[in-house]
């Protein structure tokens, strides 16, 4: 093996080495976003809700924002090692860490979250001629 190629594998052993790390950098913001927002209480017994909802919306979306820039992460990992094998190194599943891509719905169809994701939800065009 000449110096080059050993050069150019090594390059490419510490590029894989940094990206699964960074993969675990941001699991830990992911742990620390849920934890803030778990950790919301009401201000107090006659405080503000609309004031609560907002404080609880930022976290949620701090934990969007920590969660997708984990999956973004994860994917160059992916490039190194196996998916499943990364998301078994954080104790998830790897429909969880990867989820499948959704169909866009057109504009005018409504979105309801569920449990297991994103549904579309159709709209019954009959009620909308009633």
């Amino acid at each position: 093996m000449s110096v080059e190629q050993r050069r150019a594998a090594t390059e490419h052993h510490q590029h894989a080495i940094a990206s699964i790390n960074e993969m675990f950098d941001r699991l830990d913001e992911v742990t620390a976003a849920r934890r803030r927002l778990t950790g919301v209480v009401p201000l107090d017994a006659g405080g503000d809700p609309v004031r609560d909802a907002e404080v609880l919306l930022e976290h949620a979306e701090a934990l969007h924002q920590a969660l997708d820039r984990l999956r973004r992460s994860a994917l160059v990992a992916a490039e190194h090692r196996r998916r499943s094998d990364l998301a078994d190194d954080i104790g998830t599943k790897t429909t969880a860490l990867f989820p499948r891509p959704i169909d866009k719905a057109p504009a005018d169809t409504p979105v309801r979250r569920s449990e297991v994701g994103v549904e579309v939800v159709a709209e019954r065009r009959e009620r909308d001629a009633s």
